[in-house]
């Protein structure tokens, strides 16, 4: 078994490899250690053990970059320094991950990037409720106003959500909590089209979903239980009045929400972590069927899964449910 950690040690002598091996070998429960010599300078060490036998040390030449990106990092994980610094040393030894804090490449290419080098990160415990996969993005790129939405800001004109699907296949991403008035109003226009709200409906957005039922949230299996009191003729014209663009408005009430969604706080598009599948895809705004509505709740947020999971989509009979019905 080959494993490898960082050694934090005081000495006035030049580290030995002799002193190093049995220092290693009383700190192996030990995370990340790093050296401090009595002139105040420190250093970092990347030591190789191999059944409690050092086989190679190599000091880490860590630059103010390493610092950067560990405090960026720390905004969004609690994952301890040691574990980030370890990976920002993988990163920064592979001459094809591009290096953290990177200049953007583009969303495409960007997803590609953190799919093959920065993944693993998005599994970190989060911190202050930020989702998984932020942490890893504004470690790989250079980004600005991390504490504003939507959670991934280049500049002025490129902006990004991050959202994640859990480690199982029903794990939803979630909307925010506080959503724009544009976001209610196309939430209340797919309430009217699916006939929870009368057209002169004026109250909350999600209300209209919540309303009449005992759960917190509203989900496929609700819409499927609503849809049973029409006639198939009425399902039919709800399907329709669905995904049909009325007069004046730019799309169907379901394509306007679901670009609401994606788009949510001025975002160009989502950045998808799907922990399951170890995968991190680019979804547009002109990419919005690659989603599903799976629920709206009481809390002023909707969830939504890739598209072929249980969904409202699936109800109606607008998308294929590849994995089962919920």
């Amino acid at each position: 078994m080959t494993r490898k950690l960082l050694v934090r040690h005081k000495t006035s002598k030049s580290l030995q490899e002799v002193q190093l091996r049995q220092f290693v070998r009383e700190i192996l429960t030990e995370e990340v250690v790093s050296i401090t010599r009595e002139s105040g300078e420190s250093e970092i060490w990347d030591v190789t053990m191999t059944d409690k036998t050092i086989s190679k040390s190599e000091r880490v030449n860590v630059t103010p970059d390493f610092d950067e990106a560990i405090e960026v990092a720390k905004e969004f994980t609690t994952q301890d320094k040691g574990t980030i610094l370890r990976e920002l040393i993988k990163i920064k030894n592979d001459p094809d991950a591009g290096g953290f804090r990177q200049p953007f490449p583009g969303p495409e290419k960007a997803a590609e990037i953190l799919q093959k080098y920065w993944i693993q990160t998005a599994l970190w415990p989060s911190k202050n409720r930020k989702g998984a996969g932020e942490a890893a993005f504004h470690m790989a790129f250079e980004t600005t106003d991390r504490a504003s939405e939507p959670d991934a800001i280049i500049d002025s004109t490129n902006k990004f959500s991050i959202k994640s699907f859990g480690t199982t296949n029903t794990t939803a991403a979630r909307s925010g909590g506080q959503p724009s008035a544009d976001f209610k109003k196309a939430l209340t226009k797919l309430a009217i089209a699916l006939r929870l709200a009368s057209d002169t409906y004026s109250g909350d957005a999600h209300d209209a979903f919540t309303s009449n039922i005992s759960g917190a949230a509203f989900t496929p299996a609700s819409l499927r239980e609503h849809l049973q009191q029409f006639s198939g003729e009425d399902r039919d014209q709800i399907v329709k009045d669905v995904t049909t663009k009325k007069s004046g408005d730019n799309f169907s009430p379901l394509d306007e929400f679901k670009r609401c969604l994606i788009g949510e706080h001025g975002s160009l598009g989502v950045f998808a972590f799907w922990l399951k599948k170890q995968a991190v895809e680019y979804i547009s705004l002109d990419e919005i069927d690659k989603i599903g509505i799976s629920a709206v709740y009481r809390d002023k947020r909707v969830a939504f899964l890739p598209a072929g999971f249980s969904s409202f989509e699936t109800v109606l009979g607008l998308a294929e449910s590849v994995r089962g019905k919920k």
